[in-house]
């Protein structure tokens, strides 16, 4: 798979990622995905975040199943994890899933585990990993931090 969106594989037919743009669903069409699973609530880091509607148009108008699982960072409920595996089981694969840093995204290599998908690996930290005192990220933590491989477009 030849890119440079910042695509994390978690098991033989589910990705993760952090934020995505409407730009980029014609992208994940390219590289083979089916669906792509949206985890982030809508302005969640204010008006400069894309919102669902925009990139939902986008991943339908790549042929892209899509659905909208919004849920907290902070937590995620067990309904909300059974929601997760229940779209794993139903939407076309490859799916990709996408939130902000990664701390849902282990939500959803939890319930992939869970859903039966073999050998699902996450980064706990996220790719920016947590706010400093300062409420910066990129100084403690994450995947990026860590000197991990990435590229951004």
């Amino acid at each position: 798979m030849s890119t440079t969106l910042p695509i994390r594989q978690v098991a033989a037919d589910v990705c993760v990622a952090p934020q995505l743009t409407p730009n980029a669903m014609a992208e994940l069409a390219r590289l083979g995905f089916r669906s792509v699973v949206n985890n982030r609530p809508d302005f969640e880091e204010g008006p400069g975040q894309p919102t669902n509607a925009a990139i939902e148009a986008a991943a339908r108008a790549a042929g892209l199943a899509y659905a909208y699982l919004p849920v907290s960072p902070m937590f995620q409920s067990p309904e909300e994890i059974a929601r997760f595996a229940q779209l794993l089981a139903d939407l076309p694969h490859p799916l990709l899933a996408f939130c902000r840093s990664g701390t849902r995204s282990h939500s959803a290599a939890k319930a992939a585990t869970d859903a039966g998908y073999p050998d699902c690996y996450n980064v706990l930290e996220g790719f920016e990993g947590q706010k400093d005192a300062s409420g910066q990220r990129n100084k403690a933590g994450g995947w990026r931090h860590a000197g991990l491989p990435w590229y951004q477009s």
